[in-house]
């Protein structure tokens, strides 16, 4: 995390705008557009499903009889949890990340994941990166070399780095589980229906 580069446009209060207050630090957030929220949610709750089902098959594997498991059949569930857990932390970053909308601490893990695209293509092509910051380049590599490590996608290797990046801060991991948990509650409330829209439809033709 670092200030912003550029001068961003100031805080703003009250929906889709809310804040979050880490130790002495309040940092401005908004929820997504819709567009961004549907797809945010739906991520978001396929990791939570195959992570209960990487919980569910552990605890079969830890409730069978020992004789009747092999040694990789007990490795295949334990590693399977592990990485269940490393998709969670990564899902919960990125939806911290998909939210975030300081205006003074840019979260650099964002601004990447923005501009992953055209840095991972010109990665590729062999071009030139003298137009894009060293930082964000940076995060770029980290973020692909995560997601090799944990076998995952891109958007859960930037969640991944945005939860290193909030720890750097001085957040808590229980304080980044929280705000990541609060966020995604927050972003499924955007899209649900709610009973009372307050629209009158007047047509007075």
């Amino acid at each position: 995390m670092r200030r912003h580069q550029t001068e961003q446009p100031p805080p703003r209060d009250g929906y889709p705008y809310f804040r979050i207050k880490a130790g002495e630090s309040t940092y401005h957030l908004r929820l997504p557009s819709i567009a961004s929220a549907s797809s945010l949610a739906a991520y978001y709750s396929g990791v939570v499903v195959a992570s209960q089902g990487a919980a569910k098959l552990a605890q079969q594997t830890a409730d069978a009889d020992a004789s009747s498991l092999t040694v990789e059949q007990a490795s295949a569930a334990s590693e399977a949890l592990l990485d269940a857990q490393a998709e969670m932390y990564g899902a919960l970053g990125f939806v911290i990340l998909s939210c975030w909308r300081d205006p003074l601490a840019e979260l650099v893990s964002r601004s990447a994941w923005l501009e992953s695209y055209a840095v991972r293509k010109a990665i590729r092509d062999g071009l030139p990166l003298d137009g894009h910051d060293e930082a964000i380049v940076a995060a770029v590599r980290e973020a692909t070399r995560l997601g090799t490590e944990h076998r995952t996608d891109l958007k859960t290797a930037f969640g991944l780095l945005a939860w290193d990046e909030l720890v750097e801060a001085g957040l808590t991991h229980e304080g980044i589980q929280t705000i990541g948990t609060e966020c995604a509650r927050l972003v499924f409330d955007s899209i649900k229906s709610k009973g009372g829209h307050g629209v009158e439809i007047i047509a007075d033709f």
